[in-house]
Order: C-alpha cells, then sequence, then structure tokens
C-alpha cells in the first residue's frame, strides 16, 4: 500500500505490509497505530502544506485515520468536518456494535446501556499508548494537551456527517451532538471514465450484482462472496 503525497513522494507503511497488516491481525484494529501514527509528522506537514496552498483552503474534512487533521484545523483555523462511513464507528452504548474480532459481543447486547458504557471504555484504553506521537507533535506545536485524541478528538466540534443511510443506524444519544446523518454518497462521475473492459462486463447480459465488504468483514484467504451469491437466487449472473 503506497499513500501519494503532495510533494510527489510516496510513503511506505512499516514492513510494506499496509492493508494487509491491518487485516491480518487478531485484533485488527491495534494494527492501525502501527501504519499510521509512524507516519504522523509527514502526514501532518502535508496536509498543512495542502490546506495552505493556493492562498488557502476553505474547509477541511477529513476521516477517522487521519490523525493530522485535528491538529491541522486547530493550528491553522479553518474549519473543519470529520466524518464516519459506518454507525459502528460511534460505539454507541445504545447501539452497540458487534465488532469483527470480537462476534461475541452480539450475545452481550441485551445487557443494556450501562454494561455497553463501561465495556467500550475498557475498549478504548489501548488507545491511551497509541497517543505519544500525537502528544510530542503537539508539544513541538506549542498547542495544548488533550485527552483521548485518537479516538473522541477525531470528532470535529464543528460537524460530524454520518456518511450512510438512518436505514443501517439512527442517531443515538451518545453520538456527538454536532452529528449529521447525510445518506450514502454516491458517485456522480462520467460513466466514460472507467476502463473499456469494466464497462463491456456491465453492459453484457443482466446486471450484475456487486458485494463489497466492509474492511472489518474481510478475512484474508476466505472466499466470502461466494456464499453471498448462492443464497442471492441460485440463478446464473454476473457478479462483480
Amino acid at each position: 500500500m503506497e499513500d501519494n503525497q503532495p510533494d510527489g513522494n510516496t510513503c511506505t507503511p512499516p514492513d510494506g505490509g499496509g492493508v494487509e497488516l491491518v487485516i491480518t491481525e487478531a485484533v485488527y484494529v491495534l494494527s492501525f497505530p502501527e501504519v499510521m501514527l509512524p507516519v504522523l509528522r509527514a502526514t501532518y506537514d502535508d496536509l498543512l502544506a495542502a490546506v495552505q496552498k493556493d492562498g488557502g483552503a476553505d474547509l477541511l474534512i477529513s476521516q477517522l485515520l487521519i490523525f493530522a487533521a485535528p491538529i491541522v484545523a486547530e493550528k491553522t483555523g479553518i474549519r473543519w468536518i470529520s466524518t464516519e462511513l459506518q454507525p459502528g464507528a460511534f460505539l454507541s452504548a445504545y447501539d452497540p456494535p458487534v465488532l469483527a474480532p470480537l462476534p461475541t459481543l452480539a450475545k452481550l447486547r441485551g445487557l443494556g446501556v450501562t454494561f455497553h458504557r463501561a465495556l467500550f471504555r475498557v475498549l478504548q484504553l489501548p488507545a491511551r499508548f497509541w497517543c505519544n506521537p500525537i502528544h510530542q507533535l503537539r508539544r513541538e506545536l506549542r498547542l495544548p494537551p488533550v485527552t483521548a485524541p485518537v479516538l473522541a478528538g477525531r470528532h470535529s466540534p464543528q460537524m460530524v456527517l454520518a456518511l450512510f443511510s438512518r436505514m443501517i443506524g439512527e442517531p443515538q444519544p451518545d453520538w456527538p451532538a454536532q452529528t449529521l446523518v447525510t445518506g450514502f454518497p454516491f458517485y456522480d462521475g462520467n460513466e466514460s471514465a472507467l476502463p473499456p473492459a469494466l464497462l463491456r462486463f456491465l453492459h453484457d447480459g443482466e446486471p450484475p450484482i456487486i458485494f463489497t465488504l466492509a474492511r472489518e468483514s474481510y478475512v484474508p484467504g476466505e472466499r466470502g462472496n461466494a456464499p453471498t451469491a448462492t443464497a442471492a437466487g441460485g440463478r446464473s449472473t454476473n457478479c462483480l
């Protein structure tokens, strides 16, 4: 996995593992800091340069893994909106998610709000050990200390966009009050930009059924789409 930086260089995660490093861990979330935080300073410098380019941006929109975004927003004063892609990212005690590495959580949903509030506090304890690079960068930039910068600190105090439908997640009392559920964002680009081979596939015969897996659902080496395709009706169809 490589990520192109504004200066034309590339940033490769430690050991070159990238996404595979993240998803093959027994508890995958523990790998995110190993991939993202070692390049926090470089990410901050690149994002700051992008925000200040051509007279300055009007708005910064971030997602949960861009740990430098809150720091850039605080340092520059730019208007900032953070985003979440699924209800489970809020770790609501009122609508507790079932995390892929911990499927037994499904059996505990009946224990109520108080139990899940305490449970999620315990599950978030390891994040305290991830924060040293963030605290160090903030000290270098002479910004005041903060608590929980990896988790609660990722939410913009101005607005949080929940980029999913209310059909899969209604706002909960313990979500940030400034959260706005937008519905799913849809691609509205020019279809002609798609590769010719893909266009031929899409237009050949019946419309295909498209299956996608969230990062939490993917397990390397497993053919997760096959049983889903079978359950879709058992008829002959194109699958993408």
